[in-house]
């Protein structure tokens, strides 16, 4: 973890040969007692992009789970 504002997001990043991943996890109060979740993924770097495009359908399953999973916890589901 590379940063972390309590209640609000997290940021972890993790490098190898020639790539950067930057994930984020924001937290938003919309008011109405409830809270958005917006989860990012960033891939840098000079196979940065390639690796993004090979792993794009893999990332998105993972980023629908991890945000189901969030769901179903803060729901007291879990």
């Amino acid at each position: 973890m590379t940063r972390l504002e309590p209640s609000r997001s997290f940021t972890w990043v993790a490098t190898g040969p020639g790539v950067r991943t930057t994930a984020r996890h924001l937290l938003e109060e919309l008011g109405t007692g409830g809270t958005r979740v917006t989860l990012a993924v960033e891939q840098a770097g000079p196979v940065g992009v390639v690796v993004g495009r090979f792993y794009r359908r893999l990332t998105e399953r993972y980023l629908t789970a991890e945000a189901g999973g969030i769901k179903a916890r803060s729901e007291g589901r879990v």
